[in-house]
């Protein structure tokens, strides 16, 4: 997703420290990046899809996140935002 859209920042929720970050306080975690940025593994702290939503809708910068998980995120415990008109979906397929 990086290199297909050329972007500089990558922030993986695969880092603990990271992680603990976006569940304990999404907004102010995400006020801290730079983007656009792409969160990886944002599946893992699911706090941070309601944050999203609420930046998406007050800035109204499209393209602000590129979010990766390596699960459908809509079926994942814990998560109740869909981001419907906010996102777009790309999907890896591997043979």
């Amino acid at each position: 997703m990086q290199q297909l859209f050329q972007l500089d920042h990558l922030v993986s929720l695969d880092d603990l420290a990271m992680r603990e970050e976006a569940s304990r306080s999404p907004s102010t975690f995400l006020k801290k990046l730079t983007t656009p940025v792409v969160l990886d593994e944002v599946q893992k702290a699911p706090a941070i899809f309601d944050a999203i939503k609420l930046n998406v809708d007050q800035e109204g910068i499209p393209g602000s996140y590129f979010l990766t998980c390596s699960t459908a995120f809509s079926s994942k415990i814990g998560i109740c935002e869909s981001l419907t008109g906010r996102i777009g979906l790309s999907v890896k397929v591997s043979c």
